[in-house]
């Protein structure tokens, strides 16, 4: 024991267990997107489409973490002992990950290896060239690559052969690395082992063929067979072996040092072996997971909604500082009454005043990763360590920014700071009071912080630099100490950050900014700016303090799930947990987490409206309407054109941008008041604020010139070249080309609801949810147009169309040379565009914290209305299976099910219930088979109605002693998706 212990004492050691973690599968759905996109891919319309922040692979280290987002960039966390951690790669597109002692590997799009990390035996540099690998393993000092012919490629410690004795065939198709040994799997299911054989981990490896997974631990190994069993074999110190979960039904595997792990077709955890640090007991319980990964003494689980759960060893915190997958802002910024933001996407928003062009000028991209504001300037840090620069240019603060490779950047007044990789100083703009001219040479800096008259700097012994004009006396006063932190600077006070977290405050005391400052020790960053401070515990609140004169102070915000924080001259702004970001006192303006709420599509591109009011744009840009869509945020509504698109401002202005031929772009209409917004190919109209259309563009087919007369159209929508619009009493006017008769045809009466344009055809949702549709059915456009009742949506492509029902799903029809039909996602959507020869769909989200639509409807929003159910859907049927255990402290005994709308007959089967209608009016009690145990049922949903939708309310019954409880616990609610 005392052994063991301290192998633990410090950094997790070797002596206690390597790590084996082959690279996770690749393809493992990306579930959490923003939008759903199918058909024609030939610009990227599908590929670049945003998602929403979620992971796609997991890999595990010794003791670190690291993930893989849906952009291709990786995520890591942990101990970072030998820059494991902060030498990840930056950027996107890599495919694939693994982690081992204290190294790391990534398959880039090319099928090269990245490698970073400890090169004990040249686990890094003799990491081998070329562009055909497709999977990797690594353990503690050797590691294996896998390219796509199926051969093994071996380096680092050789250690009993591991590495020289590597098989020399082709063929193989999945590998496993061990501390000292090493395992291949052939394309007929046999395994090859080699290396250390001490405890039978190489000479005890079944024989035959059939299977399909294989993992290795320490000394022990793991396979998966074809029926879904696991075999074991090697060292049994701690169950590893004797204790490998029976029965079948398994679908992956893997193991760590003396654990291991194994996923369960409903996408529960079995988890044996060690269970010293939790690796064991705190595996998740409940379903939805749909990767594992073991790292030494810890395990991670990629969840089916792309978020990423952890447990076990915390030492170097691998587990606390397992990133979120919802967060949306990264880090934040506080200019002179503007903000600016880094969404996770590496993309820039920005709000408030833009007098200067701060907010509409910032620049465009997604490789971000930090912002610094000035009094009405910007800059923003690239992943590659360049700065951009934007705004005002009084005294050259953008035009001189610099270039070259910096890792950190500040802004205040009309000046910048930054510092380099070599760790020297760049300042630049205003040097009225010798703030510029006043920077300290040499290196050895590893932040800055500047002021309107005076900057700071703090080197790496912690020590503060100072310097710039001084008419209060206030630097003589910086303090002489070293080992601090972090340092801020405002106008009139400066701030540093001690490694117990206290905070040291220097300069004027006029507002209280030196007597009021809080004492005590946990904080974990500080901002200033003139005469007022913040900073931020470590619990996630903030302590405001000092001047405020617009509530800088006052309105400082409560709550403790702030994750940063951020001072302008007269405002405040921090960030939370969840990713959204709050301004108070003299800028208010706050963003919540941008998602999608609108989707536009053109010829080969799209476009999305998120909540915030920014646009997103993907796919073709040849004409610019993809790099020129407007910046900023406020923007309520989204047109695509062929080749150009239009967005409608709060105010009711109309932006436009793209290909301006027949001037769609140029002659757009100024002012304000536009109620809403159409895009043809070559022209654009708009409904005005009394009612009447504009039109402008081309006007060959008589599509401007025609538009109808008169007021009361309140919407509208354009083809290729007419335009289709709807009255107030539900009527339509149609114009423009008629060659298919997509004008004159149009079908009379009034109550339509919405109406949608192709190419040369149009559209009209009638009251009853029934569609109308006229003009070119070439193919089948207009024909195949779907009958029946109760659609919601209806949108218009090329030569196809779409339909929502009420349910959600989605009716296609038409053209489908190129899948834009037939390739159309299952599930549930909350909105559906079209464009030329794809589609666009934005997956269903639940109307409150308390509904959980099941993960079967893909794309769905998972939330737990609390920690003591799971609901999953199979892949493979119509079955909903709901599980239940016991909350810690509340034995559970039964679950009751009432339906909140007209009852649907649901069958029971497996359980006491009789296979009878389930969910009637008003409750139906599904009944325990003991304290603490609900059981597992499973529900045959009768598609007849169908049920996506569909909202039931549930209540559990806590169990009472000799009986139940009814009236303790809160209902929650679930919402049916399929």
């Amino acid at each position: 024991m005392s052994i063991f212990f301290r192998c633990l004492s410090g950094p997790l050691l070797p002596c206690f267990a390597s790590v084996a973690l082959a690279v996770l599968t690749l393809g493992i759905p990306a579930r959490a997107q923003e939008v759903s996109v199918w058909g024609s891919d030939a610009f990227g319309q599908i590929s670049q489409a945003p998602r929403r922040t979620a992971y796609t692979a997991i890999a595990a280290g010794s003791s670190q973490g690291y993930a893989l987002r849906t952009d291709g960039s990786i995520a890591a966390w942990g101990w970072d002992s030998d820059s494991q951690v902060s030498n990840t790669p930056t950027g996107t597109g890599f495919l694939a990950i693994a982690g081992g002692y204290g190294h790391a590997y990534a398959i880039r799009a090319d099928g090269s290896i990245a490698a970073w990390g400890d090169n004990s035996y040249g686990v890094v540099s003799n990491t081998p060239a070329g562009t055909d690998f497709v999977a990797l393993a690594s353990s503690w000092q050797f590691t294996l690559a896998l390219r796509t012919n199926g051969s093994i490629e071996a380096w680092g410690w050789n250690y009993a052969g591991s590495v020289l004795d590597a098989p020399t065939e082709t063929g193989f198709t999945a590998i496993a690395a061990g501390q000292r040994h090493g395992y291949a799997l052939r394309a007929d299911g046999s395994i090859v082992a080699w290396g250390y054989d001490a405890q039978g981990q190489v000479s005890n490896t079944p024989s035959g063929t059939g299977f399909l997974a294989i993992a290795a631990g320490r000394d022990h190994g793991l396979a998966l067979r074809a029926d879904g069993s696991i075999a074991a074999w090697g060292d049994d110190t701690d169950g590893q072996v004797s204790n490998v979960p029976s029965g079948t039904g398994f679908t992956a595997i893997a193991a760590n040092g003396e654990n291991g792990y194994a996923l369960r077709a409903d996408g529960s955890i079995a988890a044996w072996g060690n269970d010293a640090f939790g690796q064991v007991s705190g595996a998740p319980s409940g379903g939805g997971n749909v990767a594992i990964a073991a790292g030494l003494v810890h395990g991670y689980a990629l969840r089916s909604s792309g978020s990423l759960a952890a447990w076990g060893s915390d030492q170097d915190d691998q587990v606390s500082d397992t990133p979120a997958a919802d967060s949306r802002f990264t880090a934040i910024a506080s200019g002179y009454e503007f903000g600016c933001a880094v969404r996770e996407d590496g993309s820039i928003a920005a709000w408030g005043d833009d007098s200067f062009g701060v907010v509409s000028n910032r620049p465009a991209g997604t490789d971000f990763v930090s912002v610094a504001a000035g009094f009405a300037h910007a800059y923003a840090l690239r992943s590659d360590g360049s700065i951009a620069a934007w705004g005002a240019n009084f005294y050259g603060e953008v035009s001189q920014a610099p270039t070259g490779v910096f890792f950190e950047v500040a802004a205040v007044g009309s000046m910048g700071l930054a510092i380099r990789f070599d760790s020297t100083i760049a300042a630049w703009g205003d040097d009225t009071f010798l703030q510029v001219s006043g920077a300290p040479t040499g290196p050895g800096f590893s932040a800055v912080a500047v002021s309107y008259l005076n900057a700071y700097a703090l080197r790496s012994d912690g020590s503060i630099a100072a310097w710039g004009d001084d008419p209060l006396g206030i630097l003589p006063t910086v303090p002489a100490d070293t080992g601090f932190t972090a340092i801020a600077a405002g106008l009139y006070v400066g701030l540093a950050l001690r490694p117990d977290g206290s905070i040291a405050v220097w300069g004027a005391d006029a507002y209280g900014q030196i007597s009021t400052a809080p004492t005590g020790t946990g904080f974990v960053a500080i901002a200033a700016d003139e005469a007022h401070c913040f900073a931020l515990h470590g619990d996630g609140s903030i302590v405001a303090w000092g001047a405020d004169f617009h509530g800088q102070v006052s309105q400082a915000p409560t709550g403790s799930d702030f994750v940063a924080i951020s001072a302008g001259p007269l405002h405040g702004c921090a960030l939370r947990a969840d990713g959204s970001v709050l301004n108070w006192g003299s800028l208010n303006t706050s963003l919540g987490k941008p998602d999608v709420v609108a989707l536009a599509a053109g010829f080969d591109h799209a476009f999305a409206l998120r909540s915030d009011g920014s646009i997103s744009a993907w796919g073709n840009d040849s004409s610019g309407q993809v790099s020129n869509a407007p910046s900023g945020i406020g923007f309520t509504a989204i047109a695509s054109g062929g080749e150009h698109g239009y967005a409608l401002r709060a105010d009711g202005s109309i932006a436009a941008w793209g290909l301006n031929a027949g001037g769609a772009v140029s002659s757009t209409p100024t002012g304000t008041g536009f109620l809403a917004v159409a895009a043809g190919d070559y022209f654009g109209c708009a409904i005005a604020a009394d009612g009447s259309i504009a039109a402008w563009g081309e006007d060959v087919f008589n599509q401007v010139s025609g538009v109808p007369a008169g007021t009361g159209f309140t919407a509208i929508d354009a083809g290729y070249a007419h335009g289709c619009a709807l009255r107030a009493d539900g009527s339509i006017a149609t114009w423009g080309d008629d060659s298919a008769g997509q004008v004159s045809n149009v079908p009379a009466g009034t109550g339509f609801t919405a109406v949608a344009a192709s190419a040369d055809s149009c559209y009209a949702l009638r009251p009853d949810g029934s569609i109308a549709a006229w003009g070119g059915d070439a193919a089948g456009q207009v024909s195949g147009t779907p009958t029946g009742t109760g659609f919601t949506a209806i949108c218009a492509g090329d030569s196809h169309a779409y339909a929502l029902r009420a349910n959600g799903t989605i009716a296609a029809w038409g053209d489908d040379s190129l899948g834009q039909v037939s390739t159309v996602p299952n599930g549930c959507f909350d909105a559906i565009a079209a464009g030329a020869a794809f589609g666009v769909a934005l997956p269903r989200r639940a109307a409150d914290s308390n509904s959980w639509v099941i993960p079967g409807c893909p794309g769905g929003y998972h939330a737990f209305g609390g920690p003591v159910m799971f609901v999953t859907n199979s892949q493979n049927s119509a079955d909903v299976t709901i599980s239940g255990w016991n909350l810690a402290g509340t034995p559970l005994c039964g679950l009751l099910i009432g339906q909140s709308t007209t009852p649907i007959p649901l069958s029971l089967i497996g359980s006491t219930v009789p296979n009878s209608a389930l969910c009637v009016n008003p409750w139906v009690t599904i009944p325990c088979t003991g304290p603490g145990n609900l059981g597992v049922f499973v529900l045959p949903v009768d598609h007849s109605p169908d049920l996506c939708g569909q909202t039931f309310d549930l209540q559990w019954i806590d169990y009472a002693g000799t009986g139940m409880d009814f009236g303790t616990s809160a209902a929650m609610r679930l919402t049916v998706g399929f």
